[in-house]
């Protein structure tokens, strides 16, 4: 069975960070093009602005998902015992994770709160208003010419002309307005009718919708401030062209804000007066051929642009596994294969034996059969799987790793069959720590976007293992529709392997925790010390143990936990016995690590 693994939050959280750059990038160039090509045209670049912001909402729809591969090597050095009391839940630090995830979402629910307030306020104002009868003589001439039919009332709690609905609109108009001339009701008139006719209020509503969601994106922020300012100026062309009175229009519009009547509401926005002024003075003009031809270019560059920001800044959809699998399963962690197993052709079924707690959340595991290269992987997974409340504990678990296959256009492994030739279209390095990849990947020799040679690979691998001498790079690679070489470079870490013999001598080899569990043939659990218990105190304690040829525990060194923790889990190490372990036939000591897994569960 193809399992899909489900978003994690933290590429979710990388995934919206490349989405906000590919964003920034689009609108970057597609504010740029136009003042190059000099379009300048109101309705224009109104029509333009909202197309731009609705392919920057489209881009994740409009792009190919990179899926990441499962074949990068691991390292798992997983703990042996669990001790659980009972006793209250402990509270837990959240990680940078979740606390980006609820900074997004807090800002998120403060701007629909604000907009829902918002919303409430002129809900009020409607209800206090009272209609105004009978109309002024301007507005009773614009409504039919125009053909449109709002309410049109007096608000004392208004301090400017507001409009708003979709089905039913409403025009609020301050008690000022009576007083004002003829020819400055006229504009405010004309000017709040054409909104209505034009629907704009619906257009309003889904682009402060949009603002909500992307309230932490400046370039979202000022695409919305210019689409609003060329609504604005694409209104005020047709009020002119229905009034016929230019010079009365910018009156009035100067008149308001001289008056202070209007800080926020259709008719003015203040920090967009110069411009409307200005674009009102300059009457723009462009001629059909040279318009088309300019829009052409623009789209053509944005393309161009919104293509090199979906490949340097890709989106990536969580990663696919092949695992016979439970019905019972709500969630499972992926599984990666070994790089050194694919190299040497090994694969195979692993069959684990895990322990669920009531929650069904896998608190234990153990190998029971499959290939030595393949088990750290397998078990590494397991660990993080959760199951539903009812699964009887233990369950056991048969993982199916299958080689990949060779396609064509495809480089699997570490070393091509032939020297590669084509382009670089990223690089990546999934399961190593952000320093780690920072330093390795700025030491690479080759970029995305280069050119790859011949020697490409050796100079790279050579540049990786001079950061850390674990690190290793391979290719995979395809064909694109166009017939041209795309490569993906991939740093990974490549693990010791069990039974591999240590750099301390050849009488001793390092082998995994959960795989040395295995062999012991007396482990007494520790004691929960009664002062930790007491004081609410949990964690894992982690140990570096030399085995001695006979089994026995020769030393023990503690390498993290909570120091109220160590004293037991030292003295219950101690005792362990282990049997001993051969290669080739002679018993050699054994360096591993021990986990003893302290919790308080309900």
């Amino acid at each position: 069975m193809v399992f899909q693994h489900p978003m994690t939050l933290h590429l979710l959280l990388m995934d919206l960070a490349n989405y906000s750059v590919q964003i920034a990038t689009v609108i970057l160039a597609g504010s740029v093009a136009p003042l190059l090509l000099r379009v300048r045209r109101p309705d224009v670049m109104l029509i333009y602005r909202q197309m731009l912001l609705a392919a920057c909402l489209l881009l994740p729809f409009l792009q190919t998902w990179n899926h990441p591969a499962t074949d990068s090597s691991v390292t798992v050095s997983m703990g042996v015992g669990t001790i659980t009391q009972d006793t209250s839940p402990v509270r837990r630090h959240l990680t940078w994770e979740e606390t980006a995830a609820l900074l997004l979402s807090a800002g998120m629910l403060a701007r629909l709160t604000w907009l829902g307030i918002g919303l409430a306020r002129l809900h009020r104002y409607r209800s206090h208003a009272e209609a105004l009868i009978p109309l002024p003589p301007v507005f009773d001439a614009l409504q039919r010419r125009l053909d449109v039919w709002p309410s049109i009332c007096l608000s004392g709690e208004v301090s400017g002309p507001v409009t708003f609905g979709i089905g039913l609109p409403v025009i609020l108009l301050p008690p000022e307005f009576l007083a004002m001339p003829r020819g400055a009701q006229e504009a405010i008139a004309c000017h709040e009718l054409t909104h209505v006719r034009r629907r704009d209020w619906a257009a309003a509503m889904i682009e402060e919708l949009v603002r909500a969601v992307f309230w932490f994106h400046p370039a979202i922020w000022w695409l919305l401030g210019q689409i609003q300012l060329a609504r604005e100026q694409t209104v005020d062309a047709q009020v002119i062209r229905i009034t016929a009175s230019p010079e009365q229009y910018i009156d009035t519009l100067l008149t308001v804000a001289g008056a202070d009547l209007a800080p926020a509401t259709l008719f003015l926005r203040k920090s967009h007066l110069t411009q409307r002024v200005s674009i009102i003075l300059k009457e723009v003009s462009m001629s059909k051929k040279r318009l088309l031809s300019s829009l052409a270019a623009i789209c053509g560059a944005l393309v161009i642009t919104a293509r090199f920001a979906t490949l340097y800044f890709p989106i990536s959809a969580p990663a696919q596994e092949v695992v016979k699998g439970d019905a019972n399963l709500l969630h499972r962690a992926p599984i990666q294969y070994p790089a050194d197993a694919i190299e040497k052709g090994i694969q195979g079924t692993v069959v684990v034996e895990a322990t669920l707690d009531g929650k069904g959340v896998v608190t234990d595991a153990r190998v029971i059969s499959g290939p030595d290269p393949l088990r750290k992987a397998a078990l590494k997974s397991v660990l993080d799987w959760h199951y539903n409340a009812q699964t009887q504990s233990p369950v056991q678990v048969a993982v199916d790793f299958k080689l990949p296959e060779k396609k064509p256009g495809t480089i699997i492994g570490s070393v091509p069959t032939e020297a590669p030739t084509g382009r670089l279209k990223r690089i990546w390095a999934p399961g190593i720590s952000p320093e780690l990849r920072e330093a390795a990947t700025s030491h690479l020799p080759v970029q995305a976007g280069d050119l790859i040679e011949p020697d490409t690979l050796q100079r790279a691998r050579q540049a990786v293992r001079e950061v850390d001498e674990h690190l290793d790079v391979r290719y995979s690679g395809a064909t694109t529709n166009s017939g041209e070489r795309e490569y993906s470079l991939q740093v990974f870490a490549v693990a010791p392997m069990v039974g591999q013999v240590s750099n301390e001598g050849p009488q001793r080899i390092r082998v995994g925790g959960n795989v040395q569990a295995t062999m012991a043939i007396s482990a007494p659990k520790p004691l929960y010390p009664p002062e930790a218990k007491q004081a609410r105190i949990q964690g894992v304690v982690r140990m570096n143990v030399i085995i001695g040829k006979d089994g026995t525990v020769l030393n023990l060194q503690v390498a993290s936990g909570p120091p109220e923790l160590v004293p037991a889990s030292l003295e219950a190490v101690r005792q362990w016995v282990y049997k001993p372990t051969l290669l080739n036939g002679n018993p050699v000591e054994v360096a591993t690590v021990v986990d003893i897994n302290y919790t308080l569960s309900q």
